[in-house]
């Protein structure tokens, strides 16, 4: 008979404990998380009248949309958002290949998920190769990279 993780990677169905390929009780007793591929993990819990409950684990704690608006030197507005799980990061790298030179206003709002009502703006010009932002349990750095791009990191408390 083949193992229950070989059972849920081969097959092209819904997996149930109650397939006629593999009986409830070899759940429990080859795995008890079975890992999926974006590093988050199914749990299997059995109640006492033996059905499974499967949950995917997330830690919502520390979830933040960040919308960043950036004004370019020919008036042109770009909008940048994203959704970060962590509470220390980066919005923009060096990577994104964003021109420090053509980049003169921004202007940012965080919306922490779990309080809504306290969202933070930011608006500030760009005319420093560093700037720092520190208030409000929020810092927020801005800097001109070697290669001339601009990166925005945070950290919040």
């Amino acid at each position: 008979m083949m193992s229950i993780k070989n059972y849920l990677i081969n097959s092209n169905n819904i997996f149930s404990p109650y397939n006629n390929d593999v009986n409830s009780s070899e759940v429990q007793k080859d795995l008890n998380i079975l890992s999926l591929h974006n590093n988050e993990y199914l749990h299997v819990k059995e109640h006492s009248y033996n059905k499974n409950i499967y949950t995917i684990n997330n830690n919502d704690n520390n979830t933040y949309i960040f919308e960043l608006m950036l004004k370019d030197v020919f008036n042109n507005n770009t909008i940048i958002r994203k959704i970060r799980k962590t509470n220390k990061g980066c919005i923009i790298s060096q990577n994104d290949n964003i021109s420090f030179d053509l980049i003169k206003k921004y202007k940012l709002t965080i919306i922490n998920l779990n309080d809504i009502e306290k969202s933070v703006t930011i608006k500030n010009s760009i005319n420093k190769p560093k700037i720092v932002f520190n208030k409000d349990d929020i810092y927020l750095e801005i800097k001109q990279t070697p290669q001339n791009f601009i990166e925005f990191k945070y950290v919040i408390n």
